[in-house]
């Protein structure tokens, strides 16, 4: 069956040895990672140069850093879900890229072939997977659906025979690499309707499936992005991810157990821009003395530390309900992504901040670990939606204060969000919220809220972490001010202009700024004609007629200006010197010629 995997985490051996096994091996790999990053770890060459060295893919895969969850028949290490974060932690805290890098392959790659694929499939391609000897990716967003999946347009076209042809375009799934791709698409049925997203397994290298060029990312430039084109590549029913017109359960179920791993992640890095911050004001001497000792920074990184253990303990206890048999509620692991990624963002912002002109430079690993930390609070969803999918789930389900309610001091308030949620339901908003926009607003605020309220629950939850109390204190108080806000209808819910009014506002400052549009020519990187294997006399109709490759990269303003010009240029004037691309006639052309431009 789809989601059950034979043989992961069985064996004559009991809970407790499987436990204790999972946490001897990362003990071993986590000492092994901190003694290899010193030695052979470079992260500013990786980032200056954009690329993972072959020796750290080679030893992280002989070390097992490919097949953390993977069961050992594959070659895996079957490590629990706590110690797997623990790795994923640690890996935060040395290199963003890096643990970025596995966390894709391990979760968002592994994880839909290990849990959906058919078992022929699963036993094919897992043992390369799991040894790093082949990596994986996941196709799910497109240019027009990144966060908004429902935006999807790739489609899987019926053939006669059985099976599919698969044709769109996918982005953002670090996929240059990967000799196995999860591609979702929405299957057509022979009437040329689109049915539900359904999940294939494709092969890089098959005919039909292009790179697009790479494109060049703020941070964690170690990975390739490049875009995806599927150009009627085949799949079979044997290369299914679960069911037919069921891939949202599969996207879901892999996004949820990403956002886990990208909140561990984003717990090294902040443990990490916290030994800088002190290492660095425990020795910088200030007007006032030590900067250490200085009461904002003392405020600053006090408000930090308490971000990190509200996002360790919430952490800890989705993780132990998972490695007990817990299915994984989505909006709690969308909460604890949105909770970290934006905490981790405050603290690579407090470390530029606290080296100040030091921070500024590249070699004090201060701007690198910036850039490289925005990811996290896009990816794998873009907090903003998160928070309204949150706050969607709040107004219509009772799964988050279901949640709230397991656990001791959540009762409470889990009964005080309830009665939040009725009274934001009833709230009249200011002038310039339409009705849309006014959801929208309650979705958002209630989504907050929620983050907030598992955030408290987390802090109060009994533990003998230092610190404890005062870190309650805190999370009780952000969460207190928030309610405030919304109720009093400060912040988020303040007077917005209407939409006519903006654009009318942000059209006047081209008279301050002018419209620009900087586009000096770049360096040419194209192949001269005279060297392609087609002569320039011998191209192909459509390449002469102005092919989509050409156009790649060019805005739709762009096409159209360039298309205007090529018809300006390829008719003659008339008598009174007007292009004939400005008659009516020609016009309609261009229009035409416009609408293709527009389709994806």
């Amino acid at each position: 069956m789809p989601g059950e995997i034979p043989g992961f985490r069985t064996g004559s051996e009991s809970v407790g040895e499987r436990r204790e096994q999972s946490a001897g091996r990362t003990d071993a790999l986590l000492d092994w990672l901190r003694d290899y990053a010193e030695k052979r770890i470079n992260s500013r060459l990786i980032d200056e140069r954009r690329c993972v060295p072959p020796h750290i893919v080679l030893d992280f895969g002989n070390r097992g850093l490919f097949g953390l969850q993977a069961p050992e028949a594959y070659g895996g290490l079957d490590l629990s879900y706590r110690d797997a974060m623990r790795v994923y932690r640690q890996l935060g805290a040395i290199d963003l890229t890096l643990a970025s890098f596995l966390f894709l392959h391990n979760v968002n790659g592994c994880l839909p072939i290990l849990r959906f694929a058919p078992p022929a499939l699963r036993e094919e391609r897992m043992p390369a997977l799991a040894t790093g000897r082949e990596l994986a990716a996941f196709a799910l967003s497109e240019p027009e659906a990144g966060s908004h999946l429902g935006g999807v347009q790739t489609v899987a076209l019926p053939e006669t025979e059985g099976g599919w042809r698969l044709h769109g375009v996918k982005r953002w799934n670090g996929s240059a690499w990967a000799g196995v791709i999860s591609v979702f698409a929405r299957l057509v049925d022979r009437d040329g309707k689109k049915r539900g997203l359904t999940g294939f397994v494709v092969r890089q290298g098959e005919p039909g499936l292009r790179l697009g060029p790479e494109s060049l990312t703020m941070g964690v430039r170690g990975i390739m992005q490049n875009a995806l084109t599927l150009e009627g590549v085949r799949v079979s029913p044997e290369r299914m991810l679960g069911e037919m017109g069921r891939g949202m359960t599969v996207a879901e179920l892999v996004l949820s157990h990403g956002r886990v791993a990208a909140s561990a992640l984003a717990l090294g890095a902040m443990e990490r821009c916290a030994q800088l911050i002190l290492r660095y004001a425990s020795r910088r001497e200030i007007e006032t003395g030590l900067l250490l000792h200085n009461s904002q920074t003392a405020y600053s990184l006090s408000a930090l530390l308490h971000r990190i253990a509200v996002t360790q303990e919430s952490l800890a206890r989705l993780v132990t309900g998972l490695d007990a048999g817990a299915d994984i509620v989505p909006e709690i692991a969308m909460a604890l992504k949105i909770s970290a990624t934006d905490s981790l963002n405050v603290a690579a912002d407090l470390l530029m901040q606290v080296l100040g002109g030091r921070g500024y430079m590249e070699n004090n690993l201060a701007p690198q670990m910036f850039r490289d930390a925005r990811l996290l609070s896009i990816g794998e969803g873009a907090n903003e939606g998160l928070t309204a999918a949150i706050g969607r789930s709040v107004r219509l389900t009772d799964a988050v204060p279901a949640y709230l309610r397991a656990c001791p001091p959540g009762a409470a308030l889990a009964d005080r969000l309830t009665d939040l949620a009725a009274g934001i339901a009833r709230r009249d908003l200011p002038e310039g919220y339409a009705d849309a926009t006014a959801q929208a607003w309650r979705d958002f605020a209630l989504g907050r809220l929620a983050c907030r309220a598992l955030d408290l629950a987390a802090a109060l939850t009994p533990s003998g972490r230092p610190g404890r109390e005062q870190t309650a204190a805190w999370a009780q108080s952000r969460f207190e001010r928030l309610c405030h806000e919304i109720v009093q209808g400060t912040g988020l819910a303040a007077p917005v202009l209407p939409t006519e009014k903006i654009q009318e506002t942000i059209l006047t400052y081209t008279r301050h700024v002018g419209d620009l549009e900087p586009l000096a020519p770049d360096v040419d990187y194209a192949l001269d004609p005279l060297l392609r294997r087609e002569a320039p006399g011998n191209s192909p109709p459509e390449a002469v007629s102005g092919a989509p490759a050409p156009l790649e990269g060019l805005s739709v303003r762009e096409k159209r200006q360039m298309l205007r010009a090529l018809l300006a240029t390829s008719k003659q004037e008339d008598d009174h010197g007007e292009c004939a691309a400005d008659h009516p006639s020609e016009s309609g052309e261009v229009d035409r010629l416009d609408h293709r431009l527009d389709q994806p």
